[in-house]
């Protein structure tokens, strides 16, 4: 089933986020299901400290984004992801907004966190983090899915833009017919640039897929390796280097809400 909340107005405060020392992007090199994330090395964001100082908050921050971009392979502005992220978690902690109940907890959410007190707070959160992020990079559709390990399937949480599936069942079949199942599924963020040469070349199924020129899915973990949900963007054309960065920090600032929301047990493998 697909649903689309209405729109509603937010009203936030802009942080200032500064980091020294600022870091020559280059481009990435999107993996896909097959490849292994590559032992890439990245310049340290501050070379006068020690990699071990650990203890200082805005390192740890460097920390947690070079682990990202290292296990998923992807060669990004570790200081623009950053700056994103923090923006993101100023805008949970201090964003105020009236939203619908309606629209936090739908008809196929509600049953969901029926007895859960702070699920429409948390909701709320993660509302006016993503409508925030969409009103500045609009996309054809910006959703955040949650891992719902119960029913074994994401749920869709938030949704912008054009109507998108509301679960996604964590089988083979969607394995390959949806990019946000399949990076639940992995662990490994997907971006098709092209949608339309990922279903010529079979990395990709469905008709469904054809409604959006480019895709890219983002796993909401963190050093643990638990995929706690998906941030899934539709677009009519690929992200820039630019704007992707701007979505991992989007990531990245809404883990810490999202795994509360939705704990997961941490696998034997761990």
């Amino acid at each position: 089933m697909i649903g689309q909340p209405e729109n509603v107005f937010v009203y936030l405060l802009q942080p200032i986020f500064r980091l020294p020392q600022p870091i020559t992007r280059t481009n990435h090199k999107a993996p896909t299901h097959f490849q292994a994330a590559a032992n890439l090395d990245y310049p340290h964001p501050f070379p006068h400290l020690p990699a071990t100082a650990t203890s200082n908050p805005i390192h740890k921050t460097m920390h947690t984004i070079q682990d990202y971009l290292q296990t998923q392979a992807l060669r990004l502005n570790p200081e623009a992801i950053a700056i994103a992220r923090a923006a993101t978690q100023a805008i949970i902690a201090h964003g105020q907004a009236l939203i619908d109940r309606s629209i936090l907890l739908p008809s196929h959410l509600a049953p969901t966190f029926a007895h859960q007190p702070q699920a429409e707070a948390q909701l709320k959160q993660l509302y006016m983090a993503l409508d925030s992020a969409h009103s500045q990079h609009p996309s054809q559709t910006t959703a955040l899915y949650g891992n719902h390990t119960p029913s074994q399937s994401l749920i869709r949480l938030i949704q912008h833009g054009a109507p998108i599936e509301d679960t996604l069942p964590l089988n083979e079949h969607h394995y390959w017919q949806h990019l946000a199942a399949r990076t639940a599924q992995s662990g490994w963020a997907q971006i098709a640039p092209s949608t339309e040469q990922w279903l010529a070349n079979g990395e990709l199924k469905g008709t469904h897929n054809r409604r959006s020129a480019s895709q890219t899915s983002l796993p909401i973990s963190n050093e643990d390796g638990i995929v706690y949900g998906v941030l899934h963007l539709e677009t009519p054309a690929p992200l820039s280097d630019d704007q992707l960065a701007h979505w991992i920090g989007v990531a990245l600032g809404i883990h810490r809400v999202l795994s509360q929301l939705l704990p997961q047990a941490p696998s034997e493998e761990q």
